[in-house]
């Protein structure tokens, strides 16, 4: 199962909640940090290759500009596909039910899709979605980056996440702001959407482990509009059952 989301888009406490449905994350786990206490809940190895391979194709997590799709299948980068292949094989080997956070998969499912395919993996996604003016202002808080930069890499994440899935995946989009406010109301609907049995006692574990109000910053920040207005909107709409992933990703690609 993936988690696919931008940067400060609560991607990983939707992590930590998989475990609520018998989704493991492994054991190669990176750790916590000032600005996420209780855990990034990401394979430090698969973080590790993405990096490699986005500066492989001259790229990097900021950068908002297109990315060339053919350069991630092109023969230079079977190195690190065969990496990858590696990790996901010997995590899978371990923990059937695997789930992996990293949000540069959003960018770089093009590279990990024939991954997937080779190992034969029934893959799902969750996509973790935030209001983009709070994205942007929490990485103008962390990292400095300009608020119209933000806007930008909060859109490309989510149409490359939405764009280069495949659409034969279950999916389901949840708000930030949701899981936040209920957070077993939100793994009800994922439990249901991706027919997965939900561990109830493990669900109020989480909610009570996770969600911390003290932690959410930069919250219900007015979006201006624009692209990143109309693709905002539509992921509410589809984090509220009022418009299909598959819709969601039509109208996200026609912009």
């Amino acid at each position: 199962m993936l988690v696919l989301g931008m940067h400060r888009s609560g991607t990983s406490v939707m992590a930590a909640g998989l475990q609520c449905l018998g989704v493991s994350l492994g054991d190669r786990l990176t750790g916590s940090g000032p600005d996420n206490p209780k855990g990034f809940w990401e394979n430090g190895d698969v973080l590790a290759l993405n990096e490699r391979v986005l500066a492989a194709i001259g790229r990097d997590w900021q950068t908002p500009e297109a990315i060339d799709r053919t350069a991630l299948t092109a023969p230079a980068l079977a190195p690190f596909a065969e990496a990858g292949r590696r990790i996901l094989q010997d995590q899978l080997s371990r923990f059937p039910d695997f789930g992996l956070k990293e949000p540069r998969l959003c960018r770089l499912l093009p590279f990990w899709r024939p991954i997937f395919d080779a190992l034969g993996c029934a893959v799902s996604v969750v996509y973790a979605v935030r209001e983009p003016a709070s994205v942007a202002r929490s990485l103008a808080k962390r990292n400095r980056i300009p608020m119209p930069c933000g806007r930008a890499l909060w859109l490309a994440y989510v149409r490359d996440g939405l764009a280069d899935a495949d659409p034969a995946w279950p999916a389901v989009v949840v708000d930030h702001a949701l899981l936040m406010r209920d957070p077993v109301g939100q793994l009800r609907r994922m439990s249901a959407a991706l027919v997965r049995p939900l561990d109830e006692r493990l669900a109020a574990e989480f909610a009570a482990a996770f969600i911390d109000e003290g932690l959410w910053h930069e919250r219900d920040a007015a979006e201006p509009g624009g692209p990143v207005g109309d693709v905002w909107q539509w992921c509410r709409e589809a984090s509220a059952d009022r418009m299909s992933v598959g819709d969601l990703r039509q109208r996200a690609s026609g912009l």
